[in-house]
């Protein structure tokens, strides 16, 4: 499982909310809820966010670091983001076109219809 297809094998898009696309193959749901009141979950969704091209001034998830050859900008200290991720779930910041995460983060969940062992 990643987040670059949906089960049956469609890309998913960066931008795009996900909750039940890999239902039908994995027996999985993805919800998102924001910190407190924050954030955008329109449905409890959790969005597709692309790493390789960071957007909503978030190169701070970019990868890698752009002292290995990606997008990604840290804070402070040396470089370890050395590993290109693709795309990640993220907790939408607000209602806008851009994937962009919510700084005060949250939870995603993965909920399996049958028990995992």
């Amino acid at each position: 499982l990643d987040f670059e297809r949906s089960d049956n094998g469609t890309m998913l898009a960066a931008g795009e909310y996900v909750g039940d696309q890999w239902l039908s193959d994995f027996g999985l749901t993805v919800s998102a809820d924001g910190a407190g009141s924050t954030g955008f979950t329109p449905g409890g969704q959790a969005r597709v966010f692309d790493t390789a091209n960071p957007t909503g001034s978030d190169e701070d998830l970019g990868t890698p670091n752009s002292a290995f050859g990606g997008p990604g900008i840290g804070d402070f200290g040396s470089p370890t983001n050395s590993v290109a991720l693709g795309k990640v779930l993220i907790i939408q910041e607000s209602d806008k076109d851009a994937p962009d995460d919510n700084q005060f983060g949250g939870v995603i969940s993965f909920m399996f219809v049958d028990p995992v062992k």
